[in-house]
């Protein structure tokens, strides 16, 4: 009870005020969406002071909950993008182009090899997941125009695509890019 004296004084000083209408202005538009408006910013905020008094009798719910919020909102705002891909994978190209052929990783050579060949016949997609992203490599480039490329039926299956997803993002960086250049520049065959 205490609680909820606490909070309408808080959110007294936020009371708007009903005032009246000019007498040409009521019992048309302007009032019902004055009074549509003024019933919204009731409705908001009594949910408001709801929402605090049942933040401070749950703390322990509250704070899992604004910690699954803050994660979700991070993994949102760094979910990498199809040119943060593109930039890692010439940055590693060039890092490997660095190092002479004998000493260079076999493994991370072909994945870097592969991923620029995919790019040159633009093969290359993203799928957007909303908190992570997926780079994968299509049976077509974007403008091929045969039957096969268009017609629904002919298409893959998302669970065909498992076989060719190529790296996974989140947290802004992609997970199959930075792994395979750990040891990039030490052959395990020599």
């Amino acid at each position: 009870m205490a609680a909820s004296s606490r909070t309408s004084r808080l959110f007294s000083k936020f009371r708007l005020k009903k005032f009246e209408l000019p007498e040409k202005y009521k019992g048309g538009r302007i009032e019902k969406m004055y009074d549509y408006l003024y019933t919204m910013y009731n409705d908001y905020k009594m949910v408001a002071i709801e929402c605090k008094d049942d933040m401070r009798g749950n703390p322990f719910k509250t704070a899992c909950y604004l910690t699954g919020v803050a994660g979700l909102v991070t993994l949102i705002k760094t979910n990498p993008d199809e040119q943060s891909f593109r930039d890692g994978l010439l940055r590693n190209k060039l890092e490997l182009l660095l190092i002479g052929e004998p000493i260079r990783n076999p493994k991370s050579d072909e994945f870097a090899q592969n991923a620029l060949r995919l790019y040159d016949h633009e093969k290359i997609r993203r799928f957007n997941l909303g908190v992570a992203s997926v780079i994968y490599h299509a049976d077509h480039s974007k403008h091929v125009d045969l039957y096969e490329a268009r017609c629904e039926p002919l298409k893959r299956k998302w669970l065909d695509y498992k076989d060719s997803v190529i790296d996974v993002g989140i947290f802004g960086r992609w997970i199959w890019l930075h792994e395979t250049m750990k040891d990039f520049d030490i052959n395990p065959n020599e």
